[in-house]
């Protein structure tokens, strides 16, 4: 039974699909379709048996799952419980940018409602999924729990992107394999030709404004036919500096933590484009 022998766990929108799609264009990995199987968090009453049938029996076999990190309870403790010895791969991103790609994505969808500066700004931002996604040490100690400190390889999506075949070399030691030849780096960018979903797909869409696995297919038709023809453009929202001081003064010192455990520090504008230094778990 071909179960994964390596999880990328996260963090969202931090790289995850680029790194997923990259492996798999590898000859002696199997990368999970979908990606997103998420067993260990929606689907763990399906069973083992269900996991295992997504996976080629090749060298390495892979599942990307950011909601695995995403605060979900039990999770590293089922993952532990399945697949003792796995090989776990943790992306981060600049926070700022991070919560600005997941504001970006959340907006466009629909699914929420006020903008940039005014989310930030709010009294709830420092206990909202923005935040808590892109505490990076809390979600590490998790882990770091149930997981030798060098079963975990962690990632800046900076350097992925500005140096993808390094990335992948290090993915490759920490696999144990040989490097990783032949792979096509590319980078799509997912904002172009955003679009927002006019108040009344919003509604038809239900409460929560969005799509949704659970949407039925006729309203996603429907929406997607009215979005495409009268949806309004996203352009990404303007960071004002208070605003980014404002991120910063909630996550700098899981910043520093993270840096403590595993040598990175995932904040761009320390001086470097990327992490501060490499990742030391090994």
């Amino acid at each position: 039974m071909p179960l994964p022998n390596l999880l990328i766990i996260g963090a969202q929108k931090a790289g995850t699909t680029a790194l997923h799609a990259m492996l798999a264009q590898h000859e002696s990995v199997s990368m999970s379709q979908p990606k997103e199987l998420n067993f260990f968090c929606w689907h763990w009453e399906r069973g083992v048996d269900w996991y295992a049938d997504h996976f080629e029996n090749k060298p390495v076999r892979g599942d990307s799952c950011p909601q695995d990190a995403a605060g979900w309870p039990d999770v590293p403790e089922r993952i532990h419980a399945t697949i003792p010895d796995v090989r776990l791969v943790y992306l981060v991103r600049d926070p700022v940018e991070r919560i600005v790609s997941a504001w970006l994505h959340a907006w466009t969808k629909g699914t929420e409602t006020r903008p940039f500066a005014e989310l930030v700004r709010s009294a709830g931002f420092a206990t909202s999924a923005y935040v808590a996604r892109t505490r990076y040490a809390t979600q590490v100690e998790r882990y770091l729990e149930h997981f030798r400190v060098e079963q975990l390889l962690v990632l800046c999506q900076e350097d992925l992107i500005a140096n993808p075949l390094d990335a992948l070399a290090r993915v490759s030691e920490h696999l144990n394999m040989s490097p990783m030849l032949g792979i096509e780096a590319r980078r799509e960018n997912q904002s172009a030709g955003r679009l927002r979903p006019p108040w009344a797909v919003r509604a038809l869409l239900g409460a929560r404004g969005g799509w949704h696995r659970e949407t039925p297919t006729w309203k996603s038709r429907v929406a997607h036919t009215a979005t495409a023809r009268f949806g309004r453009p996203v352009s990404r929202p303007e960071v004002l500096p208070e605003l980014r001081a404002r991120i910063l003064e909630l996550l700098d010192p899981e910043l520093a933590r993270l840096e403590v455990l595993t040598g990175v520090r995932a904040l761009r504008s320390s001086g470097v484009d990327g992490c501060a230094e490499p990742n030391r778990t090994k």
